[in-house]
């Protein structure tokens, strides 16, 4: 008889979950033409404000140069726009559009409706005893990803 350890079960039932929700989000963001990286800089956007391109880059962890190509994509399709700083002339910041706004409210009303499918067998209890685990989750992966500078860069 196999060996099962119910942490492995577990798991392997989360990683099976997060490959279904990547290939859902990814199958919806491709419809605007956008990427993971082009989505996550929306996003970040959407939840912290104008930002400049170092803080993006910091955000969003990756290079300077690839940062610059991400914001110079969404901006040529309109969704965001670069502005100077009021306050220092060599900042640049970069601003979600209403046409950024729009996108990323469309993504999220397609994902609502996507997983409301997914999950419309479920009982109600069973829903809300899936959404009270998730929170939980959450609250635990964005409590143990905090950055020391307290920016917590795993909520978006």
């Amino acid at each position: 008889m196999p060996f099962s350890d119910p942490r492995s079960d577990l798991l392997n039932d989360l990683f099976d979950g997060f490959r279904g929700l990547r290939k859902l989000l990814h199958g919806l963001i491709d419809q605007y033409g956008l990427n993971v990286s082009h989505y996550m800089a929306l996003k970040h956007l959407q939840h912290h404000g104008a930002r400049s391109m170092s803080q993006l880059t910091d955000l969003l962890n990756v290079t300077h140069g690839a940062s610059t190509s991400v914001i110079d994509r969404l901006a040529s399709s309109g969704l965001v726009e670069r502005q100077q700083s009021p306050l220092d002339r060599r900042v640049v910041q970069v601003h979600l559009t209403p046409q950024g706004q729009e996108v990323l409210a469309a993504i999220v009303e397609e994902s609502i409706k996507r997983l409301t499918m997914v999950f419309q067998d479920l009982s109600a209890d069973d829903r809300a005893q899936l959404a009270q685990g998730l929170k939980i989750f959450a609250t635990s992966i964005r409590t143990a990803h905090a950055s020391p500078d307290g920016e917590n860069h795993a909520n978006c």
